[in-house]
Parts: C-alpha cells; sequence; structure tokens
C-alpha cells in the first residue's frame, strides 16, 4: 500500500477564502495543499471550483461521495451540503474510510504528478513544501 504524505487525517477539508457567490473564482494555496499532501479532499470555497480543477485536468472524488455542493449557488446551502457530507463521512468506520482512499491512492498521484508539471502554482507549493518540512 503506498505511503501518503499526510496519516494522521484521512480527508482534507479546504476552507478556502474565497466562498461568496459574488466573489470570482480564485484558488489559493489552501485548494493546493491536499493535493501535495496526496489526500482525497473536501472543497469548501466558491460555487465551481471543483469544476475548475477538473478543467485544469485535476481528478476530484465524485466517484467515492457527492460533490454536488459544488453547483450550490447559495453560500448558506453550500456551507450545509459540506457538513452533512462531513457528518456522513465522519460516521464511516475509520477502517472503511482508509480502505477507499488506499483505493483511489492512483487519484492522489495524480493530481501530485500534475501539481508538480504545472508551472503557476510553482511558488504557492514550494511555500508550503518549506511550512511542512518545518512540522
Amino acid at each position: 500500500v503506498p505511503t501518503m504524505l499526510s496519516t494522521d487525517n484521512l480527508i482534507f477539508v479546504v476552507t478556502d477564502t474565497p466562498f461568496q457567490t459574488n466573489e470570482p473564482l480564485f484558488i489559493t494555496e489552501k485548494t493546493w495543499k491536499p493535493m501535495l499532501l496526496k489526500m482525497p479532499f473536501i472543497l469548501l470555497s466558491n460555487a465551481g471550483t471543483l469544476q475548475y480543477l477538473k478543467s485544469l485536468g485535476y481528478k476530484t472524488f465524485d466517484h467515492m461521495w457527492s460533490e454536488d455542493y459544488d453547483d450550490i449557488q447559495d453560500q448558506h446551502n453550500r456551507m450545509t451540503a459540506v457538513c452533512d457530507l462531513v457528518k456522513k463521512l465522519s460516521s464511516m468506520h475509520t477502517d472503511n474510510l482508509k480502505k477507499l482512499v488506499q483505493q483511489n491512492y492512483h487519484i492522489l498521484e495524480h493530481n501530485y504528478k500534475l501539481l508538480m508539471q504545472r508551472r503557476p502554482e510553482q511558488s504557492v507549493f514550494d511555500a508550503v513544501e518549506k511550512i511542512i518540512s518545518r512540522q
């Protein structure tokens, strides 16, 4: 079984700064961090952010859990949907959740490799890597 960089948590819940419906789509370093850590993620950000990541070639986890929250324009309803999803995943037995993540390691590896190949985010993940190496 491949080793992920993070072993304490199985799923990264990204709480990104842009969240308001009327804000332009903008991806911060918080979104890239779970990819750098090779972790599946749930993204609490602007509506459509997951779709945008897919357009860049990244893979998300819609086959593991519902990502319908990404389509919800109303920020309150989007927050509620993400909270409900986190509660649902939290109720899963840890071994089952670990197995689900391990079975989809190829996606984590794909996202990591793509992130390493892309240059627009280079300065961001260099900074994140520096922070991680201090821990």
